[in-house]
């Protein structure tokens, strides 16, 4: 659920002039024809991304219906999408060509069953587990050593724990969303307080986050406090949803054949049904990334995202069904008809502390998307920062909008024992909650001065009381 368009907001790079040329005064930064080295042998980008040319294959079919209406407009028009498309193959090709980054993910393994490991980003304090979406690779938790996520909770007095799903084994192929939660999920959150000596804190991102309020819902005390970060719950209000339910047959039927001829739902089909909700907007960012200084820092970032974003990670056949339709489909979660195997999820029996961060600018998984765990979970908070879905994680401002509350939630101890409420809760306290959420409350189950301090400081959106 996390795209290649989403890498985008991420950090967005600056508007690209038109192709070969410059703004007025300033000379390119690279002639259009300097392009890095050869890509050393190994791992290749040539064949990503592949929604590309499906996004410059649309303009062009349009165009024979414009043509039709007004001939008189056809050449321009024509002349027009050519160049649009040659300053994108440009940044295309500079993509493909540019310096591989580094491999990440490489940290000492604590706990592994079938793909799944649990890796370590050392740290001294209060063990925190962080799960990321099923969809794509882990990678984005730990992009690029100046935007990694794990180990700014590393650094925050976190012992900082990284539940890597790893490419799907023989054993995860067979296993649906309950099989995730109750034998990958679950026993991973056991090791993890073996290690701390006690249930750790525990972050869900994107769509792992529905998973974990799953796993939570079996087994409240898997975890000590947890935050939903960008992750969906209310699928109504998905981007694309529409498109989605009127292709479902023609989508659920291919995602079966890939399953039966790969043994898995490949990736790259995942990201280009995804991609193809803005192909153009997908394509525009490569005119925009042929403009900056390739060796700089921008650069590396864009690349590092891409890579993430294009590599995708096969799902196992039954997950990818589940999700696409008892989530996406059905609205299973939000509507109370969600079950793991023969157990309904009930949010309402998780009584820990939980945190939503949830991104204004975030066009993958929108407020209206997340914000619903706020009344599902009964001691929820909000925290909204002014973000996209993956700027949330790797922005430029994540380390002070997210990256520092979150820490200070997870390093918190107040409240942790008191009792859940009724399942409801009380109606007149419930609204109120919902009208005035979160960290800034002195209640027993809010985040502490400390974390108020930092969080206050965010340039994000907090609702507090």
């Amino acid at each position: 659920m996390t795209q290649g368009d989403s890498a985008l907001r991420a950090a967005p790079p600056a508007r690209a002039p038109p192709f070969g040329s410059a703004p007025d005064g300033e000379a390119p930064s690279r002639p259009p024809h300097e392009l890095p080295p050869p890509l050393p042998p190994g791992r290749d980008r040539r064949g990503w991304p592949i929604p590309i040319a499906l996004a410059l294959l649309g303009p062009f079919l349009a165009l024979r219906a414009e043509a039709c209406a007004d001939p008189s407009k056809a050449p321009q028009r024509l002349k027009t999408l050519l160049d649009e498309a040659a300053a994108v193959l440009a940044g295309v090709e500079a993509y493909q060509r540019h310096p591989l980054p580094p491999r990440r993910l490489d940290r000492p393994v604590l706990w592994s069953a079938g793909g799944a490991r649990l890796l370590d980003y050392g740290g001294e304090g209060p063990v925190l587990v962080v799960a990321p979406s099923l969809v794509n690779r882990a990678t984005v938790l730990d992009l690029l050593d100046e935007r990694s996520f794990m180990a700014g909770m590393a650094r925050s007095g976190l012992r900082a724990l990284l539940l890597d799903w790893g490419e799907p084994s023989a054993e995860d192929l067979g296993l649906g969303l309950e099989g995730y939660a109750r034998e990958r999920l679950a026993p991973a959150l056991r090791a993890a307080a073996r290690i701390g000596g006690e249930p750790p804190a525990l972050m869900g991102y994107c769509m792992a986050g529905a998973l974990c309020v799953g796993a939570l819902s079996l087994e409240p005390g898997l975890a000590r406090r947890f935050a939903a970060t960008a992750a969906p719950w209310d699928f109504r209000h998905m981007p694309g949803l529409e498109g989605l339910r009127r292709r479902s047959a023609e989508i659920s039927a291919g995602l079966e054949a890939a399953a039966a001829v790969f043994g898995a739902a490949p990736g790259e089909a995942l990201q280009t049904l995804f991609a193809l909700r803005d192909p153009w907007t997908a394509a525009r960012k490569f005119r925009d990334f042929a403009a900056l200084d390739l060796s700089g820092f921008e650069a590396r970032l864009f690349v590092a995202l891409e890579d993430w974003a294009n590599d995708g990670v096969p799902l196992a056949p039954r997950v990818a069904r589940e999700a696409f339709q008892d989530w996406f489909l059905r609205n299973k979660p939000s509507r109370g008809l969600w079950r793991l195997g023969p157990d309904r999820v009930d949010p309402r029996r998780y009584d820990r502390p939980v945190l939503i961060a949830s991104g204004t600018r975030d066009a993958v998984a929108p407020p209206a998307a997340t914000r619903p765990l706020l009344e599902a979970l009964p001691r929820a908070r909000l925290l909204e920062a002014n973000a996209g879905h993956v700027g949330l994680i790797v922005g430029g401002g994540a380390a002070e909008k997210l990256w520092g509350p979150l820490a200070a939630f997870f390093a918190e101890r107040t409240g942790e024992d008191r009792a859940a409420p009724p399942p409801g809760g009380d109606p007149a306290k419930r609204e109120s909650r919902r009208q005035k959420p979160p960290c800034g409350s002195r209640r027993p189950d809010a985040v502490s001065a400390q974390a108020n301090a930092i969080i206050l400081r965010s340039s994000g959106v907090l609702r507090r009381s």
